[in-house]
């Protein structure tokens, strides 16, 4: 959440310094328009969350105001603002991307461990029966030993009188 508003903000940023270079130092109209039409593009798309192809659009952002700069439609100053501000959009980005990698990881992860902790309790519970029925053979094998009735108790010997 945290990351998102400062995307956010950064997003502010730069939309901030484009339309500043609109009013403060004029440049071509259709170039003004393609370029908040991106800036536009880029925060609908962070927005959504799909900080991915927010990354292309920032590059493809930071090539309009190259070639924008490189045809004198915009001024070095402006360029340099806009550059700025998509840095810092950049740099928002690409920490909430490597936290969401860092989670994604800590989720699969954990995933693994809750998977392999089944595992071992199904494998000591399968061993447990397999005990528990070699036992039960162990029992049933003696039952089959032993002779059929009541056992009669063994008489002690007498000792002798003479001892």
């Amino acid at each position: 959440m945290r990351r998102r508003l400062t995307l956010a903000a950064a997003t502010a940023a730069m939309t901030a310094a484009l339309l500043a270079g609109c009013a403060a130092n004029p440049y071509p109209a259709e170039t003004a328009d393609a370029l908040q039409q991106k800036v536009l593009t880029v925060s609908q798309t962070i927005a959504a969350g799909d900080l991915a192809a927010a990354r292309t659009q920032l590059d493809e952002l930071q090539a309009s105001i190259d070639a924008a700069h490189d045809d004198d439609r915009l001024t070095a100053d402006r360029h340099d603002d806009i550059a700025t501000a998509i840095a810092l959009v950049r740099a928002d980005l690409e920490a909430t991307l490597a936290q969401q990698a860092q989670q994604a990881a800590e989720a699969e992860a954990a995933r693994i461990e809750q998977e392999t902790a089944l595992r071992e309790q199904e494998e000591a519970q399968r061993q447990q029966e397999e005990a528990q029925r070699q036992q039960q053979e162990n029992d049933d094998d003696d039952e089959k030993g032993k002779p059929e009735g009541p056992e009669k108790p063994e008489k002690p010997e007498k000792p002798e009188k003479g001892d």
